[in-house]
């Protein structure tokens, strides 16, 4: 490489089999390369899930990318020495982990049972991201069995492990996808019909806790039976392909999900603005700014209503 060049993307050196590591030369095949290389493949889906996450997801694309940093650290660490010290994964990079869980699984909704990995795209790459690192933290084991390493390299992959499940069903719930649960013996169940069994429906509803429409809504459906999965349309506005989603399975044309008497509406004109408009540009509006999305929005998945009129409530909502 001459000077002034960049890093070369190719040094002919591992033509034979072997690579460079901080402890020197070793097989392509060893190992401590095999550790490294899965913690790369993890920290590659991660970089995958942030790519597909909505606009709105700052503080979870940051933290995903802090976790990028600690992984290119874990595999400094994996590939120093037995006996070198310096290393940089530590107990606050772990308890950074468990914080970020707590936070993430108040938001969630309680779970009672093993869930299937899906989703959006953005949870769905976690989730692959998730068995990746699960599969690191089992090469890592068996390489401590072998040598000494860093004693906080473990307990950072496994709640590593956690963190993205919790963070994938995070991301499901604010985009309105249901844990979709493991159900036993699949299918033997789906031959056998419970009788008798009575399951309180559950909807998902898209809401302003001030708007007056949502707390009608709200009472509406309370009273008709239904359990609420509540999501904040402000905080938490749907992502694009969502909002796609919605809008296609209520039959409604796609001005109807604008709130057009919200402040937001008036300020940017939309009035005039949204007929010269094309579907996408609509929909990346809306997915941007969650003060514009008309609420609330009530999914069973299926059906779609937006915004609260009785009528239409008692046409798709009457039990």
């Amino acid at each position: 490489m001459r000077e002034g060049e960049g890093m070369a993307l190719y040094t002919r050196t591992g033509d034979k089999g072997e690579t460079s590591i901080l402890q020197g030369r070793v097989s392509k095949a060893d190992l401590k390369i095999e550790v490294i290389g899965t913690i790369d493949e993890a920290n590659s889906f991660i970089g995958l899930a942030i790519a597909h996450l909505p606009q709105g997801e700052a503080k979870l694309k940051g933290e995903l990318t802090r976790i990028q940093h600690h992984l290119f650290d874990c595999g400094t660490d994996l590939s120093m020495k037995e006996a070198e010290s310096g290393h940089l994964v530590n107990r606050e990079m772990v308890l950074f982990l468990e914080k970020a869980i707590d936070n993430l699984q108040e938001e969630a909704p309680d779970l009672s049972c093993f869930i299937l990995p899906g989703g959006t795209p953005a949870a769905s790459f976690l989730h692959v991201a998730r068995t990746v690192v699960r599969r690191a933290e089992r090469l890592t084991v068996a390489l401590a069995q072998k040598e000494k390493i860093n004693p906080w390299v473990l307990p950072y992959l496994n709640r590593l492990s956690d963190y993205l499940f919790a963070s994938a069903r995070v991301v499901n719930h604010r985009a309105g996808y249901k844990d979709v649960p493991y159900i036993k013996g699949y299918d033997q169940t789906n031959k056998k019909e419970e009788k008798g069994a009575v399951h309180m429906k559950k909807l998902t509803f898209y809401h302003y806790p001030q708007c007056t429409s949502c707390k009608k809504a709200k009472e509406w459906l309370t009273k008709e039976g239904y359990a609420l999965d509540p999501i904040h349309i402000v905080d938490h506005p749907p992502d694009k392909e969502t909002l796609r989603r919605l809008w296609k399975q209520s039959g409604e044309k796609l001005s109807k999900f604008f709130n057009v008497r919200g402040s937001m509406y008036k300020e940017l004109n939309l009035k005039e603005k949204l007929p010269q408009m094309d579907e996408e540009e609509q929909l990346e509006l809306l997915a941007s700014h969650g003060k514009l999305i008309r609420r609330p929005i009530v999914t069973d998945g299926e059906k779609v209503t937006v915004g609260f009129d009785p009528k239409t409530f008692a046409e798709n909502w009457t039990k």
